[in-house]
């Protein structure tokens, strides 16, 4: 399936194992609003969705610094692997591959989310 750079297995994942269905994989962030309401704001996600026996994933970023990134898993991204394994691991690769956008401290819990995210992977 290939490398996960600096992303060492969880022993203990907290995240259920991967289902057949379609689904988005999220970190939440606290967020204020302007007038003062207070929510979470997803910081990553990976999207997984099936596509013609195929599936489809798409990574985004929405930082507190105001960096972000997003888009929906779309066949038009042409972004497919064979199974949802290796779509989850080719998601987990984009988000390695754009996190330094993230603040110092978001950075840090994202690479644990990742974590526990490739601990869903079967070996």
């Amino acid at each position: 399936m290939g490398r996960l750079g600096e992303i060492q297995l969880s022993m203990f994942s907290t995240a259920p194992p991967l289902s057949g269905e379609p689904e988005t994989l999220e970190l939440l962030r606290p967020h204020k609003w302007a007038h003062g309401e207070a929510t979470e704001l997803p910081l990553v996600s990976i999207e997984l969705a099936p596509h013609e026996g195929r599936w489809m994933w798409h990574s985004n970023l929405n930082s507190h610094c105001g960096s972000a990134q997003g888009a929906r898993a779309l066949p038009q991204w042409k972004k497919f692997a064979d199974s949802k394994q290796e779509a989850l691991l080719a998601g987990i690769k984009d988000v390695q591959e754009f996190m330094h956008r993230a603040t110092q401290p978001e950075q840090l819990r994202i690479l644990e989310w990742l974590r526990d995210q490739a601990s869903r992977i079967p070996a």
